[in-house]
């Protein structure tokens, strides 16, 4: 009835979700594999169906809820790339589709960017209503396996990329005009950033900078690079100061040269 990518992302969702629960402080209420009895009656009243105990929901009839409900209306099933896909929809569960829509809207349709925002509101949340402290790190752990799984997922043939083959600066053959990044020891998180890459250069087009993923401030350097950067830095700026002293800023100076001796007197010589 439904395509590989529905019943793919619903199983992360059944996972996630889990059995019957009827915790205090759930908004939601009593719920079984992630569906409320509010959700069930709204979905029963509107097609003039029977009452039914959210408690004996079985796994068909919130699958039909989900699609219906969740996904469709979320327009997740509209995204081509699988990971804006399972954002949609997966925050359409947790939140509502609307809000869904509104939260992808926000991130100019940047699966990466929605990571940021659906982890920050879920933080609001918690801070708006100390009672959702329970369930914070629950939520934050969801948020981290939606990106991981996304990494797996598109090794899957049926939802690979077309630009998966596009070769990146975390590429040892990478032959392009960005300085090559492969620095990074760990072959997972090489791969991670590489697919964020990927995935930049297809919404923006063209990489900028460092490698495309630098707009989103990551740092691919290790602690030793950042720490040379930082004393090339401090040494130069401390340079520059001291040929201002010298020269003045009206000088004309490049300040790159040397500093010779002659006849007992200190001259920089400009290179």
């Amino acid at each position: 009835m439904y395509d590989k990518k529905f019943y793919t992302l619903l199983d992360y969702v059944f996972a996630d979700e889990g059995g019957f629960s009827n915790h205090k402080n759930n908004r939601g209420g009593r719920t079984n594999l992630g569906i409320s009895q509010i959700a069930m009656d709204e979905y029963t009243r509107k097609r003039n169906l029977p009452h039914k105990d959210v408690k004996y929901i079985t796994k068909d009839e919130a699958a039909k809820i989900y699609y219906e409900d969740y996904y469709l209306k979320s327009g997740a099933d509209k995204q081509d790339d699988i990971r804006d896909a399972y954002i949609l929809f997966d925050t359409a569960v947790n939140f509502y589709p609307t809000t869904a829509k509104n939260m992808f809207k926000q991130a100019n349709g940047n699966f990466y960017n929605m990571l940021d925002i659906r982890l920050k509101q879920h933080l609001k949340e918690v801070k708006d209503d100390p009672r959702q402290e329970v369930f914070k790190q629950g939520w934050i752990n969801r948020v981290k396996r939606i990106e991981k799984r996304a990494d797996e997922l598109i090794k899957d043939s049926d939802f690979r990329p077309s630009y998966a083959d596009t070769k990146t600066p975390f590429d040892d053959d990478y032959t392009g005009g960005l300085k090559k990044l492969n620095s990074i020891s760990d072959p997972k998180e090489k791969q991670r950033l590489k697919n964020k890459y990927q995935y930049l250069l297809n919404k923006n087009g063209t990489p900028t900078g460092y490698a495309a993923d630098i707009d989103s401030g990551i740092d691919t350097r290790t602690p030793s690079q950042r720490l040379d950067d930082e004393i090339r830095e401090k040494y130069k700026r401390m340079k520059n100061q001291r040929l201002q002293r010298v020269f003045g800023k009206s000088s004309g100076l490049s300040g790159k040269g040397r500093w010779v001796t002659i006849n007992g007197n200190h001259v920089f010589i400009e290179d």
